[in-house]
């Protein structure tokens, strides 16, 4: 459970974080998402070595497991949801036309 509710903040909160910088500078959502996604993968190692010295082994490897879990259940629904949206990567030229 500690896993599981850890992994869905994080994410979550990334996931706001990488919107808030869209909107403010589309320039900067490239260097934004590196940024963040190095985050959120340095808290989540973080939550686990704070809980591997609180905890016993069982608890450590479940809360592991469970953000293992949630992080490519989020990872895959956001990229399902992404890509049903049809954003163009792209512009051609003279598409205008």
């Amino acid at each position: 459970m500690i896993g599981s509710i850890a992994a869905l903040v994080v994410l979550g909160v990334g996931t706001w974080a990488m919107f808030w910088i869209a909107a403010k500078s589309p320039t900067l959502s490239l260097p934004g998402s590196f940024g963040v996604f190095t985050l959120q993968g340095l808290l989540l190692f973080a939550i686990l070595l704070v809980l591997s010295t609180q905890a016993e082994g069982v608890v450590v490897r479940a809360a592991a497991l469970s953000i293992v879990v949630v992080t490519i259940a989020w990872t895959t629904s956001f990229a399902f949801l992404v890509r049903r949206e049809r954003i163009p990567l792209f512009d051609l030229p003279g598409a205008d036309s």
